[in-house]
């Protein structure tokens, strides 16, 4: 492989680790801002008095029924944010590999 390719694919790898970093980092916010979310609505139920079970378990059946929908976003999002951190280690994995391919190329044609 010659020099030039393999600092074109590096570059395009470090391109593609920023974008996933940025990805993975916006997603990171948005679960972040879910959970906070979740945990205000949460305390506005016991607050209001929505919340009565004699125990965990049936407290958390009620907070499940009432907020299922927002706790569903949640998981989404965090499954999201998951598979961009898993992105994001890939193209790690890319330019870890082309920058030692590129530095054993270039002690060959020294």
């Amino acid at each position: 492989m010659e020099l030039r390719e393999l600092e074109v694919q590096l570059e395009q790898a470090y391109n593609g680790l920023a974008e996933a970093t940025r990805n993975y980092r916006n997603e990171a916010m948005v679960v972040r801002s879910r959970e906070y979310d979740l945990e205000g609505a949460k305390l506005d139920l016991y607050r209001e008095g929505k919340i009565d079970g004699k125990n965990q378990v049936m407290r958390d059946a009620q907070i499940s029924e009432i907020l299922g929908d927002d706790i569903g976003w949640l998981e989404r999002s965090k499954d999201d944010e998951a598979e961009m951190y898993l992105s994001r280690e890939l193209w790690q994995l890319r330019v870890d590999h082309l920058s030692k391919v590129l530095r054993i190329e270039e002690l060959l044609n020294e």
